[in-house]
């Protein structure tokens, strides 16, 4: 079990390990594996996360704010580095956003044989993000959408990652901000997003969510804009598709919260189309583009009613969200 310690607004941070036969204990402190200091050193040594390459070498990632994400070896034995230092950067921002990255968790998806860097970028008080870019080795280069590695502080800084989640409203109850400080968890076959997220109204509560994560067939993760129920997939009938549904792309700019807007799907070969039983093309927000969904069903939250909800990315690296609205 990694641990952190960290002083707030300061990288004089701690990483330890404990360890026990027994996931619920008790624990025994096995003491440091990776520590920073305030002044002195570039990394932030929080937020660990243990993941594994294709041979099964642990490896961690961990950093925040200050210096960026990095990724370093494991010694199996005792769960600590197999060599003191801070590793390899595989992230960064650029320090007029306060270099505001963090929460780093690296899953390998075998389907299309990349490794998966998930982080949160800015404040989880207002404007958290969730960002995934991908790589072929464990240890980088991790580029988005558009191949643009996840150290390049020279672009924009929000241009940089693919953004999957933000703050949203559809209009038809309190709304959520600031999603972010991610883990990906696979369960058989299925894989999903869990991480916090606080109430639109009262940002002093915040929540954890559980949500279901497809893939594009270029195999890039979308999250499901509401929050697990224990639905399946399956076969989406095309009356389901067709009636009034609220959306809202994932604006890569627009960290705080984004209102949805409205849309009427009409009969097949309108402004929709079937790719598989749970995949379509949809035509979205007058952009002359087929954005490529994946469709599903879910529970309605703010309605408490069952609803079908979609996740889609159009050619540009576009993510958009929707539920039917009635």
């Amino acid at each position: 079990m990694y641990y952190s310690a960290s002083q707030f607004g300061k990288n004089q941070s701690f990483i330890g390990v404990a360890t026990s036969k027994n996931i619920e204990g008790p624990w025994l402190d096995q003491g440091e594996v990776f520590k920073t200091k305030q002044g002195v050193d570039e990394p932030n040594a929080i937020d660990a996360n243990i993941t594994f390459d294709r041979y099964g070498h642990p490896w961690m990632v961990y950093g925040s704010f200050f210096g960026g994400i990095y990724l370093t070896k494991i010694n199996p034995k005792n769960g600590k580095l197999l060599n003191y230092g801070k590793g390899k950067l595989i992230a960064k921002r650029h320090h007029n956003v306060e270099a505001a990255i963090e929460g780093p968790y690296i899953i390998y998806n075998p389907e299309f044989d990349y490794f998966y860097l998930f982080v949160s970028y800015d404040s989880l008080f207002s404007n958290y993000n969730i960002r995934v870019a991908r790589s072929k080795t464990i240890d980088g280069p991790y580029l988005d959408f558009h191949g643009q590695e996840m150290t390049d502080t020279s672009l924009p800084p929000n241009d940089v990652g693919l953004k999957i989640l933000g703050g949203y409203t559809f209009n038809d109850g309190e709304g959520w901000v600031a999603p972010g400080h991610n883990s990906v968890l696979k369960d058989g076959e299925d894989y999903y997003v869990v991480h916090h997220m606080r109430a639109e109204k009262n940002k002093k509560y915040h929540y954890l969510h559980i949500r279901k994560v497809v893939w594009t067939q270029a195999g890039w993760p979308l999250v499901s804009p509401e929050r697990f129920a224990g639905e399946k997939q399956r076969t989406i009938k095309s009356e389901e598709i067709l009636g009034e549904w609220t959306y809202l792309f994932v604006d890569k700019d627009q960290n705080e919260q984004n209102v949805a807007r409205y849309l009427t799907i009409t009969p097949e070969g309108e402004n929709w189309k079937r790719l598989t039983n749970e995949q379509f093309l949809l035509s979205i927000d007058d952009r002359n583009q087929w954005v490529e969904c994946t469709i599903m069903p879910a529970w309605d939250w703010a309605r408490k009613k069952e609803t079908t909800v979609f996740m889609g990315m159009d050619p540009n690296g576009q993510v958009f969200i929707g539920k039917k609205a009635k």
